[in-house]
């Protein structure tokens, strides 16, 4: 007996090792990086934000999202790029990592399905980051820069762990 599923879209389609993840792909700088979707909320244009005395560096200040505290991070700081003037293009992208952050990158490019065995994993990926703010990278095709695929959790955690143990 065949299932539904498999009668509708023919059962060789469901047959596939291959697994589609979707990231939404930014830029900082020259370089390339992205998050899994599954963990972004939203894209935004850059809030007006309050600044808050005595915090971690990476955080710009709060702002008012439809009535919730979004603490807005700038991810140049946090991997330890050259800072750079916000513009037209800079946008947010408000993740979840148990709430919501926001997080300044200079351009969302786009939302990309990968392949998973398109993806290096962190461990034999060589970079000038801290590999344990990698996942991996997603190899480059048509000679595009590759993509860096980051930990939202492991940056935030990063930053703000001296703040979270007070």
């Amino acid at each position: 007996m065949t299932n539904a599923l498999e009668t509708i879209i023919g059962e060789s389609d469901l047959e596939t090792d291959e697994i589609n993840d979707q990231y939404v792909t930014f830029n900082i700088g020259d370089e390339v990086f992205g998050f899994p979707m599954a963990t972004v909320l939203e894209i935004i244009r850059l809030p007006n934000t309050v600044q808050v005395p005595l915090t971690p560096g990476a955080l710009v200040g709060l702002a008012n999202l439809r009535g919730i505290v979004l603490p807005i991070v700038d991810l140049r700081h946090v991997l330890q790029l050259n800072m750079a003037n916000y513009n037209d293009a800079t946008r947010v992208i408000v993740s979840d990592v148990g709430s919501p952050v926001g997080l300044i990158v200079d351009k969302v490019s786009r939302v990309k399905d990968v392949d998973t065995n398109q993806i290096d994993r962190g461990e034999r990926v060589q970079t000038n980051l801290n590999a344990d703010l990698l996942v991996g990278v997603i190899k480059s095709e048509d000679n595009q820069p590759m993509t860096q695929l980051l930990n939202v959790e492991a940056l935030i955690s990063q930053e703000f762990s001296a703040v979270l143990s007070q």
